[in-house]
């Protein structure tokens, strides 16, 4: 599965149930007055957060690339007022970050110099140094391309970065968790970004040729 996989819960259940040959008696209710082509705010329905961790559909947004922060020793925004808009730890220069990350010129996202003090999760209480993302263009930002240039430009960056230990004897790496697999611990993605997500573009592309989705849905 993709990150963003572009389909609908009923769409997903149909898929599995397909796939895995589970025979399910399946009814799928079908909206009314929906198109693929609609995010959230095409609606005009309240957003109601899924999450304590995902306040606005901006966060909803961005989580697909930022939620990778999770797997590392860097805050990601847990304790603020903006979790997963929000990157940052107390090893950070905030300006140095700001100017690298928008320099590459991401499509529909700016990087703004930010300092907090989360009031629960990691670092609690201290003070951090990083950025907040602002979405710019809702319908051009790439989540998870932004995630995985952020987190490589502070791996690449500051020593201090690392990727958190297993929370259990036996257990894998929550950034494996994360991803599916230890390629974000690899040295191979670390020393060929550009290429990772190539190849995150392609299976995206044959992901969605094989569910029939339409051009806008690009779930990478």
């Amino acid at each position: 599965m993709c990150v963003r996989y572009g389909l609908t819960a009923g769409e997903v259940a149909t898929m599995a149930n397909a796939q895995q040959g589970w025979g399910a008696d399946l009814h799928v209710v079908r909206c009314e007055g929906w198109t693929r082509d609609m995010l959230f705010p095409d609606t005009d329905r309240l957003w109601i957060h899924p999450s304590i961790g995902i306040p606005r559909f901006e966060t909803a947004l961005l989580y697909g690339g930022t939620c990778l922060f999770e797997g590392t020793n860097l805050s990601e925004g847990r304790g603020t007022t903006f979790p997963f808009e929000m990157i940052g730890a107390p090893f950070i220069d905030a300006e140095r970050l700001a100017d690298e990350m928008n320099g590459l010129a991401l499509p529909g996202v700016f990087f703004r110099p930010a300092y907090f003090k989360p009031s629960f999760s990691k670092h609690q209480g201290a003070f951090c140094r990083g950025v907040q993302l602002h979405v710019t263009d809702v319908r051009a930002v790439l989540p998870l391309e932004t995630g995985v240039n952020l987190l490589y430009a502070i791996k690449r960056n500051y020593e201090q970065f690392s990727f958190l230990p297993p929370l259990r004897e036996g257990s894998r790496p929550f950034i494996d968790l994360l991803g599916g697999d230890d390629l974000y611990r690899s040295e191979r993605a670390a020393a060929d970004v550009p290429g990772l997500l190539a190849g995150f573009r392609e299976e995206s592309r044959a992901f969605g040729g094989d569910q029939g989705a339409v051009p806008f849905v690009l779930m990478y």
